[in-house]
């Protein structure tokens, strides 16, 4: 028994109503799919509550003839006095209540769009009516009582196949195992199920048996009536298809022939309205002349939708009415779309009953409309098509090149970069066999297979066809050429990718002039490429000229296009970056803030280029201190992302990877581990190991490893990422020093020194070749070093390199930017180990200040500031500042990072300096009981930290003895100068 349905129907006709019209009869609607047991499932209900009602009446609902008839029939069979009584007579008497119980009345299989069954149904309170029909529509009349009878779930699909006395026995594991897999097959449609059953009992084949004979003779098998079967109608399942197909006009069946070559799921039926706007004929990439399949899809087309030549979306609407009325399709509610589905044997069925002679029009129509979904402009449409693509990939291999490159485009803009690739290395492959090396088709669709690799992370294979494309494109078109252009653009974009960003800068500086001498100053491309130069600017270091840049190409596309451009959107957004990280957070979330609300209102809040510019203002959030907000805001865009590409999307992806990196920053570390871990998995799945950004996404665990204390683990992470971004993106990229300085920060707090300045040196050395000595990753590189020999002991050449490395942050970012604010309360340690306590105290006060304004007081950096300038206090003998800083630092680092992580045992052992310092023994002694297993074990007993445990230790037991016994102790403190 189907319980859900059960309870429902009981609910609706025997249990009292509830609510506001009780005056009419009770209703029940019941709908579903021809062979989804509704009529099975009604008769079942009258057997097993025959004494609840005074009569019970089934009714033929399939005309009006038939109601007008059966009524007669039942009402003149309860007595010779109702014998002379009309149709008219028999619904007044049905509509005065029953002297016994109330009367149920069964309209079946009112199946007919156009029958108007209110007129033909009693009224009042006095019967309870239960309706079946194909026709969902109906149930719009009593939505609260329909019942829309799906598909069975498949443990009541492999209860019904186990019915009956050859499975009475107990059930092995082996039996329900081939049972789902024959629920699975058949879709868990009833009908079919009801067929399968009766096969294997009249046949006494096994399920392993029957799913042989499905697999070899489908349609055979379910074009079988069902017989002798008490329980079920001598109907096939494909009968029960059939009689529904013929009701339709031949126009909607047509229409369900052309969908059935596509997935059964998820049709977004706007795709119709999108090439019938194109006259079903023009593609928005055409490399070849179209072959004659195009034209006879295309009549197919024209035939299907338009009506006396003309396109009325209305038309389309009473044909997907049509298939709704019959319960051959279903509609729900998509994106800005609606999307259409059938159940999958239904979708089997209608393709396999195509005339022959029909078959190749339809698959070719079915082709050319999906091909005609690959534009630009409509990527929430386009979201919907890959399944759909995916489900023709059997025809891949025979597609016309101009269908290749939209299937290819389509696959290649939701994500499916792998797919894509198969499409795009074919056509490049038919493409070679027939036109030049030089022809202008040819050249677009190595350029798009390009764009394939590096999104694939294959660097190398994509700068090598785009500069093989560019040499052939200059010697045939000349460098003046459109195309040669964007090829000079689109290679300087790759080796923006590969961090080669002299050579980046070298062809963007050569398209820029060229553009602005061929088609002047204010062209949108000549500004356009003011956009690219800028990114390559700034990743040069260069951010002032790259502001410059980008203001000026900000104020000339409002001039000449408006604010509400897209254009103008999008290189305002790239502003707004940069103000970002020159340390301008408050500009930058203004400039965003005004271009997201643009967006919203031009392209729609769940357009994929809005959801990327609400990422980056959530990013200007997180600067400014606003972290709370940020991972709220951030939860939305993952959801979003989600729900339009797919979780395992790149853009959900990397949306997922910001997440996690703000759990961090707020301590929210579990999290942040589990959703990292989580989204590398995916990455390395869809993307590949050695993909950018699952190498990125890896980084980020080690930083999450790293600041939960387990050091080891972060460095052996980190270690095969920095070998990684070498071998991918090579030794030069601003993310392989990124990651090199990381490793050598976990190297320095795991105190292995010398490898860490080993490797900052070499860094160095290569990023002063790389970007010149006043870059800000040069300048990253000087600070971490300097606070590395700060732990040497080397303070005066950690003075040097820290005083040069914050001129230079300072002059690129701004004194309010966090990278400022950490170089600074680095020096002022520095100047702290010096005795040079006057000039240490206001650097570490205004790091501290400026930090706890931007981004709170649980920020790691804020708490790395305070307990910089409690140090700072307790050298210069103000205890009480100190105290009371360096307590409040603690609660906070304890709360956010735990009390067994090794940042959390530096700020522990300061304030048990303090205590020492204050004369406050046991406290001190207290406060160190719990240190010295933590740091012995995460860090080791050649640490420093371990190191100045035993020096404070010291300290307390010359104070004098306690009668308190504590274990070994330790507190933060430098070594000696060397």
């Amino acid at each position: 028994m189907r319980k859900g349905p059960w309870d429902f129907i009981h609910k609706v006709l025997l249990e009292p109503r509830v609510g506001e019209d009780t005056d009419g009869p009770t209703m029940l609607i019941v709908t579903g799919i021809g062979g989804c047991g509704k009529t099975q499932l009604m008769l079942k209900f009258l057997k097993s509550y025959q004494s609840e009602f005074a009569s019970q009446f089934f009714i033929d609902g399939s005309s009006k003839g038939r109601i007008r008839a059966d009524i007669l029939r039942n009402v003149r069979a309860l007595g010779t006095e109702h014998s002379q009584k009309t149709f008219e007579d028999c619904i007044i008497y049905l509509s005065h209540p029953s002297p016994d119980h109330t009367r149920l009345l069964l309209y079946d299989n009112v199946d007919d769009p156009d029958l108007d069954i209110s007129s033909l149904l009693p009224q009042g309170k006095s019967c309870v009516i239960a309706i079946t029909s194909r026709n969902s529509l109906l149930g719009d009349m009593y939505p609260e009582t329909h019942l829309r009878l799906d598909i069975m779930s498949i443990d009541e699909a492999v209860d019904l196949l186990l019915q009956g006395p050859a499975h009475a026995t107990t059930l092995t594991e082996k039996a329900r195992a081939e049972a789902t897999a024959i629920a699975e097959a058949l879709g868990c449609l009833p009908v079919a199920l009801q067929q399968a059953r009766s096969y294997m009992q009249q046949t006494k084949c096994s399920p392993s048996a029957y799913l042989q004979r499905l697999s070899a003779n489908r349609h055979k098998l379910l074009g079988r009536a069902v017989k002798h079967q008490l329980d079920a109608q001598a109907v096939s399942t494909y009968a029960a298809f059939e009689t529904s197909f013929d009701k339709l006009s031949p126009r909607s069946q047509k229409l369900l022939r052309l969908l059935s070559h596509y997935h059964w799921r998820a049709f977004p039926l706007e795709l119709v309205a999108l090439a019938a706007n194109q006259t079903f004929s023009e593609y928005e990439d055409k490399r070849d002349e179209h072959g004659d399949d195009f034209y006879a899809g295309k009549r197919v087309l024209e035939d299907i939708f338009l009506q006396d030549g003309e396109w009325d979306i209305t038309n389309l609407d009473e044909m997907t009415l049509a298939l709704q009325s019959y319960s051959l399709s279903s509609i729900s509610a998509g994106i800005e779309t609606s999307l259409l589905q059938m159940h999958p044997l239904v979708h089997e069925w209608i393709r396999s009953c195509i005339p022959e002679t029909e078959r190749h029009a339809y698959q070719s129509a079915a082709v050319v409309l999906l091909a005609l979904g690959a534009c630009n402009g409509h990527p929430v449409t386009m979201q919907y098509l890959p399944s759909h693509v995916i489900h023709m990939s059997p025809l891949w291999d025979r597609l016309h090149v101009n269908d290749a490159v939209a299937f290819g485009f389509i696959l290649f803009e939701n994500g499916l970069y792998e797919r894509a690739l198969q499409l795009r290395e074919m056509i490049v492959k038919k493409l070679r066999e027939c036109l030049a090396s030089s022809d202008i088709n040819l050249l677009k669709s190595v350029s798009e297979l390009a764009s394939n690799y590096r999104e694939l992370g294959r660097l190398q294979e994509a700068v090598m066809l785009q500069e093989a494309e560019l040499k052939s494109a200059q010697e045939v078109l000349g460098d003046r050429h459109p195309h040669v252009i964007e090829a000079s653009s689109r290679l300087a974009f790759t080796y923006q990718n590969m961090g080669r960003l002299k050579e980046a800068e070298g062809l963007q500086v050569t398209v820029l002039n060229l553009r602005k001498e061929i088609l002047g100053e204010r062209h949108p491309d000549t500004i356009k490429t003011l956009n690219g130069l800028g990114f390559t600017y700034a990743g040069l270091g260069r951010l002032n000229e790259a502001r410059s840049l980008l203001e000026e190409a900000v104020r000339m596309n409002k001039e000449i296009l408006g604010d509400r451009h897209p254009d103008t959107i999008y290189v305002s957004n790239t502003l707004a970056l940069i103000y970002r990280n020159l340390g301008r957070p408050k500009e930058a979330k203004i400039i965003q803030e005004e271009q997201l609300k643009l967006m919203k209102e031009i392209f729609g809040e769940q357009h994929p280029d809005t959801l990327a510019a609400l990422g980056n203002l959530i990013l200007t959030y997180s600067d400014l201190g606003r972290l709370e907000e940020a991972i709220v805001l951030q939860e939305e865009v993952v959801k979003q992302r989600k729900t339009i590409f797919g979780q395992r999307h790149p853009r959900t992806i990397e949306s997922s990877e910001n997440l996690a990196l703000f759990y961090l920053n707020v301590g929210r570390i579990k999290e942040s581990e589990a959703l990292n871990t989580d989204i590398f998995q995916q990455s390395k799945e869809v993307l590949g190991e050695q993909h950018p950004v699952t190498i990125a996404i890896a980084s980020n665990l080690a930083t999450v490893y790293r600041d939960s204390g387990r050091l080891n683990m972060a460095r052996e992470l980190l270690e095969k990422v920095v070998r990684q971004r070498k071998e991918v993106q090579g030794e030069r990229h601003p993310s392989t020093f990124s990651d090199s300085c990381n490793l050598a920060i976990i190297y320095q707090s795991l105190g292995r020194l010398h490898e860490a300045i080993e490797l900052l040196e070499e860094g160095l050395k290569l990023a002063k070749e790389t970007f010149g000595e006043r870059h800000q990753i040069t300048a990253t590189i000087l600070a971490v070093l300097g606070l590395t020999l700060r732990d040497l002991g080397r303070w005066s050449d950690a003075e040097t390199l820290l005083t040069e490395s914050l001129d230079v942050i300072k002059e690129s970012c701004g004194d309010r930017h966090l990278d400022t604010i950490e170089v600074t309360s680095g020096l002022a340690s520095i100047l702290r180990l010096l005795k040079r306590l006057d000039e240490a105290e206001p650097l570490a006060s205004k790091s501290q200040t400026i930090s706890t304004d931007l981004v709170g007081s649980r920020h790691s950096i804020t708490l790395s500031t305070s307990h910089e300038l409690a140090a700072v206090f307790h050298d210069l003998g103000r205890l009480d500042e100190a105290f009371s800083l360096q307590k409040e630092t603690f609660a906070t680092i304890k709360d956010v990072l735990g009390e067994r992580h090794f940042q959390t045992t530096k700020v522990q052992l300061l304030l048990a300096r303090i205590y020492t310092s204050l004369q406050r023994k046991r406290e001190a002694l207290n406060l160190l009981t719990g240190v010295e297993p933590v740091v012995s074990e995460v860090l080791g007993v050649s640490h420093p930290q371990y190191l100045e445990y035993q020096a404070i230790k010291s300290d307390c037991q010359k104070m004098g003895e306690l009668e308190v016994t504590t274990p070994d102790g330790y507190a933060l403190g430098e070594p000696e100068p060397q």
